[in-house]
């Protein structure tokens, strides 16, 4: 890729990250309670959504109301989407340092 359309891209990147106004890091869980019933087999209760992320190495969780689920679900593929586009950035950066520095192409706008 040139120059200038690794610099596009980059900024098309910002903007892209500047629209995400909510995330959040974890995964949303479906479970199901097994209830014992006297002379029957047990029967699957639930759903029960429980989020649940990592923090300092502990993982921490709490249960989500349904009518939470929905957001919920669109914070985390925002927190996905976010890690995605930082990955692009860096590597498109990165290309772009090898061009400036081993190139030496002034990037500077005129």
């Amino acid at each position: 890729m040139s120059l200038e359309s690794l610099l596009a891209r980059r900024k098309r990147i910002i903007s892209e990250i500047d629209k995400i106004n909510t995330m959040k890091r974890g995964t949303l869980n479906e479970q199901y309670l097994k209830v014992a019933h006297k002379n029957s087999e047990p029967v699957l209760k639930g759903p029960y959504y429980v989020f649940s992320r990592s923090v300092n190495g502990k993982t921490t969780g709490r249960r989500v109301k349904i009518k939470d689920v929905q957001i919920l679900k669109e914070d985390i593929a925002a927190h996905k989407a976010f890690v995605k586009l930082m990955d692009e950035f860096v590597e498109i950066t990165e290309q772009i340092t090898d061009i400036v520095r081993f190139e030496n192409i002034d990037t500077k706008k005129k």
